[in-house]
């Protein structure tokens, strides 16, 4: 999987610069880039203004310097052979457990990268899923859970089938819980030590 997010199509012209200088910490830029800077976002929000003055300034702004709509994100499957690559789109045919596949794939990568980014290196890399994995099968979900031990991301899941046991996964601890109407519920803890699980009611 590789995910890209080049700059979406810009009428102002402005966001590859706005990104150029926010880039650079704010005690490194000279007093000019500063006055740049300003200057161009107020261009974008008084932009934003003229296309709908009935909007009001709060949401004018808030539309103008949402930079998560400067970009366009892309997903592409890679391989199977070197340099081979194809761009998800609504056209693709893809299967059903093809798609969540390529689901969390991007949303792993898309995770390690904001970990990755972090200033503090000792951040702790955790995801959450629920219901994670369904209609995937048992296989695949292995090659998926050891790609989170590849990428270093810790991680808290639902389902409700016990799996994860693998020879990609060096530890695991899942807990089935189970209950019968009008009875408590019951948990039992499964351990996997990367070779053979262990049962703990």
């Amino acid at each position: 999987m590789e995910i890209r997010w080049p700059l979406a199509e810009d009428t102002a012209g402005s966001a590859a610069r706005i990104e150029e200088l926010v880039r650079t910490r704010a005690s490194a830029r000279s007093a000019d880039a500063n006055t740049e800077l300003s200057e161009l976002l107020r261009a974008r929000v008084e932009e934003q203004l003229r296309s709908d003055p009935a909007q009001g300034y709060a949401t004018a702004l808030r539309a103008a310097l949402d930079h998560r709509s400067w970009h366009t994100v892309e997903v592409y499957i890679l391989g199977p052979t070197a340099g081979e690559g194809r761009r998800i789109s609504r056209r693709a045919r893809l299967s059903q457990g093809e798609t969540r596949v390529v689901s969390y794939l991007a949303l792993f990568a898309a995770a390690d990268a904001f970990f990755a980014g972090l200033p503090d290196a000792e951040a702790l890399r955790l995801i959450l899923l629920d219901d994670a994995f369904a209609k995937v099968d048992e296989r695949t979900i292995g090659e998926l859970m050891a790609q989170l031990v590849r990428l270093d991301l810790d991680f808290v899941m639902t389902g409700h089938a016990l799996w994860g046991f693998g020879p990609g996964v060096p530890s695991l601890d899942v807990y089935e819980v189970r209950r019968a109407e009008g009875t408590s519920a019951i948990t039992t803890r499964v351990p996997w030590d990367g070779t053979s699980r262990h049962v703990y009611g």
